[in-house]
């Protein structure tokens, strides 16, 4: 029986206790960047936890529709940024943007085929994106509404749009939030974490059909 209670509803890949241990045994600039993580997670963590009590029963969509919308945080907190990819639209220069982009899609695409799943809520919720948060954020989250994507600090840590895997972990917690609102504690924390790291393996196993994704976004740590 898992007893051990979490402290806090972790929808983000790096849970506070990694970053915290950064923060203890990094460098400087290490420990720095890991604590504005931490408080820039603490502040979307109150956010979703907020929309969660007054989240309304979504209203079906007309018809299954992919729409996506990725923005440009410009290294700032503010959500969700400037608008610089719509669905349909034409690839952009930036790499990350793409990179979200076509992740989302991967995403929403293997919930449709497999699951018969119009997006992460059922309902044909659209999905937006916002990338470069932070300066830095050495993260990447669900947020309740939409995903965020630091592009890490360089060092430790690379872009956190560059492996699908991680986009498709950050949006299954949508799925779970959305089918069951699982506590992310006790046993209910245990399920919800397993469903979501068996979903994001599976999204990646549809789009590659690699083994590469028992280890979740390995490509984003910088071991140079």
């Amino acid at each position: 029986m898992c007893t051990r209670r979490h402290r806090h509803s972790v929808c983000c890949l790096l849970p506070p206790h990694i970053l915290h241990a950064v923060s203890r045994n990094g460098t400087p600039q290490q420990s720095k960047d890991a604590l504005r993580t931490l408080e820039i997670d603490a502040k979307s963590r109150a956010k979703r936890a907020a929309q969660a009590q007054a989240a309304k029963p979504p209203a079906p969509a007309a018809k299954v529709a992919l729409r996506r919308t990725i923005y440009d945080g410009g290294k700032s907190e503010t959500l969700p940024g400037r608008r610089v990819r719509d669905e349909g639209a034409a690839s952009s220069k930036d790499i990350a943007v793409n990179q979200a982009y076509d992740g989302l899609g991967a995403t929403f695409k293997f919930y449709l085929e497999v699951y018969g799943r119009n997006s992460i809520d059922g309902h044909g919720m659209a999905i937006d994106a916002t990338v470069h948060h932070g300066d830095p954020y050495n993260n990447a989250q669900w947020t309740g509404t939409e995903m965020i994507f630091g592009d890490g600090d360089g060092t430790t840590f690379r872009c956190f749009t560059t492996v699908l895997d991680v986009i498709a972990h950050e949006l299954s917690h949508g799925v779970t939030r959305h089918e069951a609102n699982l506590a992310y504690h006790g046993q209910p924390g245990a399920l919800c974490a397993c469903a979501v790291r068996l979903a994001r393996a599976l999204v990646s196993i549809s789009r590659v059909r690699s083994a590469s994704f028992f280890c979740c976004g390995v490509p984003f740590f910088d071991t140079a």
